[in-house]
């Protein structure tokens, strides 16, 4: 039986994580061949697109984030790869860390796409949620509170830094960016 790989796809708001998976599912060739998942099954958790916190307060989206723990593991039963759209708030829950413990012979995987501060500044400010009074210090605080969490889970998972700056086109960074 093939081996289930967990990949959880990490980032700031307006990184592209949907697109990167969308991409994937759609069969780009690319970064199926980089992952050799060329000829695996793979799903998305729709659910983990689904769910988006709008604001901080989001009760809705917290209370059904919650459920991933469980929605992820059936998943695992029908695919060999399963992509799931990370949030801060999987991250505050353990979530990543409750399914590899649900499924311990499963491979568990983090894919941060990295787009650059410019870059994601400049992609932030179209999101429907997006306030004019943000500022883009706030937004380099969540991705610094993101990289620390992620940080400190570095030893359990296996890390790959994607640079995302091209939506479709994605390369295997050599190094974890320095926020790691």
């Amino acid at each position: 039986m093939p081996k289930i790989e967990i990949v959880w796809v990490y980032g700031a708001s307006a990184a592209g994580k949907a697109t990167f998976i969308r991409s994937v599912i759609a069969g780009n060739p690319a970064v199926r061949k980089e992952f050799s998942w060329e000829n695996k099954k793979i799903g998305a958790c729709q659910e983990s697109l689904d769910w988006i916190a709008q604001s901080p307060d989001d009760k809705t989206t917290e209370n059904n984030r919650r459920r991933l723990q469980s929605i992820i593991p059936a998943l695992a039963a029908k695919y060999e790869v399963v992509l799931v759209k990370g949030q801060d708030i999987d991250l505050a829950f353990n979530t990543p860390q409750a399914v590899r413990q649900a499924l311990p012979a499963a491979l568990h995987r983090i894919i941060f796409l990295d787009v650059g501060a410019e870059e994601l500044f400049e992609r932030v400010i179209h999101k429907p949620w997006w306030r004019a009074t943000l500022k883009r210090a706030e937004e380099e605080g969540w991705l610094q509170e993101q990289t620390d969490r992620l940080t400190d889970m570095q030893n359990s998972f296996e890390f790959t830094v994607i640079n995302g700056r091209v939506i479709g086109h994605y390369e295997e960074e050599e190094s974890l960016p320095s926020m790691f």
